[in-house]
């Protein structure tokens, strides 16, 4: 019996370790997304980098409307809040949102293919 017991802590413990290192790859991976997608964005006021959220597990809803900022600092430091406070368990991890909801952020998308350089970039950073 001791040496099943053993096993199932032994199992226990290596998923508990698997766990950790597939959030923090996430957490990586997310916040690697979100600081490309500020990076690669227009900055003439500041708002539109601003204006990126990012949520665990469900879709951002609204928020307080960051202040403007060219540099994007500032939503890459309320991206890695929301990462932080994250789900402790990886089953919350199942989806991480990061969107814009400025009325404008589809026609700025659009016109300077904000996502799919910032994707590209980190996609060849990746492999």
């Amino acid at each position: 019996m001791a040496d099943a017991a053993s096993f199932a802590q032994a199992l226990q413990r290596h998923q508990t370790r698997i766990e950790e290192r597939c959030i923090e790859f996430i957490r990586d991976r997310s916040l690697a997304a979100v600081r490309a997608l500020v990076d690669h964005s227009p900055a003439q006021t500041g708002r539109f980098r601003s204006g990126f959220r990012l949520e665990v597990g469900s879709p951002p809803i609204g928020g307080g409307e960051l202040p403007p900022d060219p540099t994007g600092g500032i939503a890459v430091a309320a991206a890695e809040q929301a990462l932080r406070s994250g789900p402790p368990r990886l089953v919350g991890w199942h989806r991480v949102y990061i969107r814009n909801d400025l009325p404008y952020a589809g026609v700025v998308d659009r016109r300077h293919r904000v996502m799919q350089r910032a994707l590209a970039e980190l996609a060849s950073r990746s492999s």
